[in-house]
């Protein structure tokens, strides 16, 4: 061997299989790309498909462990994308590949973790081990893994073990020389680093080298270590020289770590005593005693070994949380002619919704066409989709119901598997108070505003949401705070108010006795702009318990930004609360029997911490812009309708309330002591006339009291084996597309000639012209003198739309029958 010394003689076992590696390299020079194979009854592809496919040059995988040969997407991924999802792809690699420093990427199961490393070893020279037996890679870490993780293997001293490890590397590298001198040196460096990676990958160039020279090494080397590390450091210096690069590092890609949870190297000491160390651990410290290797993991569901927390980087970000990426990459894969087209075109906005977050299901829905008969994509590209999102994530899209062929007996409601219902409940994560603070913060936020602010799990949290709406939660690396006690408290208090109910109820004023206005019942209203006939401003009663389950209802609008929140207070938002700039705070309105109104702003904080703002009201419209100027605010606040005169100038109620989970570790215990109440009272219990409250206060036993009402809908199963709030919660989260039911679960208007796009698929479908219901009241009116009147007009109103519908605007979907009251 040329690349070392003159002394060093390499076993002719291993030269063997050098020399059948380049053999290899020269057989497959031009390498056998991918072409597809009909499954059997399906009917043969057409030549314009195949060579389409061709022209993709999809490389194969699988032969290492009898699997069939597949296209290789992860590989192939944004060859062809566009260049702004390149560069968001290249500085993604850029944080995950840094020289001498590693790098742990932690996401969900799926995102695009292997992509995205494999991306970055087309950009810089490593390798690619992975200790589990997937699609592709070798078997050499795998079997590394099992033999010294084992109780009843060899025990070796840990350094033992590691130099045996480094064996292991030695072989990656004599396979990149013997590459590099066979065909690397012949090649545009960006070519011969892609060439690397697929011999790495794909079963085309032949049976597993790297395994086969890992144990001819083990087997044959006769030298000290120390003989071994200078082979090692001369065939690197080699590799310096063959590859042009003065700045030359490798990187150990260890892929798939999570078949490392939980295992530990097993040896001795110096003294023959038992000794252990963790994988991770220990794969980090054999490469970091290799000044030229850089170790990169990568794993989903756990947290990083406390061992090497403080030096290692933990990152997360892989693209694919973005509907463009998912958009980019199944337009480098689909026809231009069918890209093009207003069927490819609205394919393309829906799979980019319903397909974001998981780069894996992008992928394997590219491959189950690709495999497929393709004319059956082009013309039902929907129901595609359909039957893939049913197969792959275990729920329906509701935005589909109107497009796909064989709509079946699952075309319903969106649903979702009993995985994610199991989660609400404390038992399935036994009794962590922290995994269920984390899933009701994400709940809460759907439930609440109709989509997640910040539903993004730090890596640790990943194995939260395999499976159901995993992909809608994506993770990274900025771990938001899980204080969802605003979410919270705006859906306790939309359930206190869900009947008439006097303030002096709801709320705990200061003294012996509460007000005599508060003790007036008041309904929880949305404010609209505008008066009736009569000259009573316009609003609607908001009473969540009677909206259907499937309904989208956006409880609150997310006015943390001051512009928002002043749009909210000019009634041009559609929901009974709004966010405040103070992220303490959300505000809302009542509406007194008496017909006049109040203001109620509910500042949520610690227990004996919270109460109003010292610096007056103005301080809730203050956001991060410390110095924003809330006159506009108060002076929208003080045009109040009809303002209740008891709260003088400015009809504002100011509430304090203590974190409503505060006490979550109890949540159980307080379900089953309110569980009688409901049970048998049919109400809240008696309340209680503190007199210790400096401030008027939420009422703490009608919070308990709702909060058991609520868990107890959680873990009731209504209508159709449906509990009600994952109900409300899934219909929320359809409500996050562009092209899905409206909060009244009317169809929105889609851009203006893509319905063709779908005529072929629906003129298939049986028809739903007559299955229409009538849309319900938008506005509920409590105005005697109008209600008839107003009640025409809306009547004649919903006749003369449904007269006038045009061609983009789609069916609207009848909402399902009003439920029965939770409370």
């Amino acid at each position: 061997m040329s690349h070392t010394s003159s002394t060093t003689k390499l076993s002719d076992e291993v030269c063997h299989i050098l020399d059948e590696f380049r053999r290899a390299l020269h057989d497959n020079a031009e390498r056998p790309y991918w072409t597809p194979t009909p499954e059997k009854g399906e009917k043969s592809t057409t030549p314009a498909w195949r060579e389409h496919v061709a022209q993709l040059e999809l490389i194969s995988i699988g032969g290492f462990y009898h699997s069939p040969a597949k296209p290789a997407l992860a590989h192939n991924t944004h060859a062809h994308t566009s260049k702004q999802v390149n560069a968001t792809i290249e500085s993604n690699i850029a944080h995950v590949f840094r020289k001498g420093e590693p790098t742990f990427l932690i996401n969900a199961n799926g995102s695009g973790k292997t992509a995205l490393l494999l991306q970055g070893l087309r950009k810089h020279w490593g390798f690619y081990l992975t200790p589990f037996s997937g699609e592709f890679g070798s078997a050499d870490l795998r079997e590394f893994v099992l033999e010294y993780s084992s109780l009843c293997g060899p025990r070796h001293s840990i350094p033992h073990v590691e130099k045996l490890f480094q064996r292991l590397i030695m072989a990656h590298l004599l396979l990149l020389h013997a590459f590099a001198g066979t065909v690397g040196v012949t090649l545009p460096v960006d070519k011969a680093r892609d060439l690397w990676t697929s011999v790495q990958i794909s079963s085309q160039y032949g049976s597993d080298f790297p395994l086969r020279l890992w144990k001819a090494l083990d087997e044959h080397m006769r030298f000290t270590w120390d003989r071994e590390e200078t082979i090692m450091r001369d065939i690197v210096s080699s590799l310096r020289g063959l590859l042009g690069n003065d700045d030359f590092q490798l990187f150990c890609v260890f892929d798939n770590s999570d078949f490392c949870q939980n295992r530990y190297i097993w040896g001795v000491d110096i003294d023959n005593k038992e000794d252990w160390k963790n994988v991770i651990s220990f794969f980090g410290d054999a490469c970091n005693a290799l000044p030229w290797l850089t170790p990169i993991f990568s794993g989903a569901c756990w947290g990083v070994p406390s061992s090497v927390k403080s030096s290692i980087t933990v990152v997360s970000s892989t693209g694919a949380s973005s509907p463009e990426h998912v958009r980019a990459f199944l337009r480098s894969y689909l026809p231009p002619s069918f890209v093009t087209s207003d069927a490819g075109q609205l394919l393309l906005e829906r799979a980019g919704a319903w397909l974001r977050g998981r780069h894996k299901f992008a992928a394997e829905f590219v491959q189950f066409f690709l495999k497929g008969a393709p004319m059956t994509v082009v013309d039902a590209p929907h129901t595609y989709l359909h039957r893939f999102l049913h197969s792959q994530v275990h729920f329906i899209p509701q935005d589909d119901v109107e497009l796909v062929v064989d709509k079946g007996t699952d075309r319903d409601f969106l649903w979702m598997t009993s995985t994610f219902e199991q989660g609400t409940r404390e038992r399935h994560f036994n009794g962590s108070p922290q995994a269920r603070a984390i899933l009701h913060h994400i709940l809460y936020q759907y439930l609440v505003l109709g989509h997640s602010k910040s539903a993004t799990l730090g890596p640790d949290f990943s194995w939260l949401v395999y499976s159901g709406l995993g992909h809608k939660l994506i993770y990274n690396s900025d771990q938001p705070a899980f204080a969802s006690a605003r979410e919270h408290a705006i859906l306790l208090l939309s359930r206190i108010f869900a009947t008439p109910r006097g303030p002096a109820e709801a709320f705990i004023f200061p003294g012996e006795e509460a007000p005599e206005w508060a003790n007036r019942y008041a309904d929880l209203v949305e404010l609209r702009s505008g008066v009736w006939d009569n000259g009573e401003a316009r609003y609607r009663t908001a009473r969540h318990a009677d909206y259907p389950a499937s309904a989208v209802l956006p409880l609150a609008t997310d006015g943390t930004s001051y512009a928002t929140a002043l749009s909210w207070l000019r009634h041009e938002h559609e929901t009974a609360f709004c966010l405040l700039p103070d992220p303490t705070a959300f505000i809302f309105a009542l509406r007194r029997f008496d017909g006049d109104y109040l203001w109620v702003i509910v500042r949520v904080g610690p227990s004996g911490h919270c109460g109003p703002h010292k610096g007056g009201v103005g301080r809730y419209f203050v956001g991060e812009d410390k110095a924003a100027d809330t006159s506009e605010a108060l002076a929208l606040l003080a045009t109040l309708p009809n303002p209740c005169k008891a709260l003088g100038d400015l009809p504002v109620l100011e509430v304090a309330m203590p974190n409503p989970d505060a006490n979550a570790l109890n949540r159980l215990e307080r379900i089953d002591d309110h569980r009688w109440e409901m049970y048998t009272l049919h109400g809240p219990p008696s309340l209680p006339k503190p007199v210790h409250y400096r401030t008027v206060t939420v009422n703490p036993t009608l919070v308990q009291f709702t909060e058991a009402v609520l868990e107890e809908a959680t873990l009731t199963e209504r209508e159709k084996n449906r509990s009600w709030i994952l109900s409300r919660m899934v219909a929320n989260i359809v409500g996050e597309t562009s092209i899905s039911p409206d909060r009244h679960g009317r169809r929105r208007k889609v851009v203006s000639g893509l319905s063709q796009c779908y005529a072929r698929e629906s003129a298939r479908s049986p028809s739903q012209s007559g299955a229409q219901a009538a849309e319900p009241d938008d506005l509920k009116d409590a105005n005697p003198v109008s209600a008839a009147s107003a009640s025409k007009r809306k009547r004649s109103e919903s006749s003369r739309s449904g007269s006038d519908s045009t061609s983009d605007v789609l069916d609207e979907l009848p909402p399902s029958s009003k439920r029965s009251k939770v409370d």
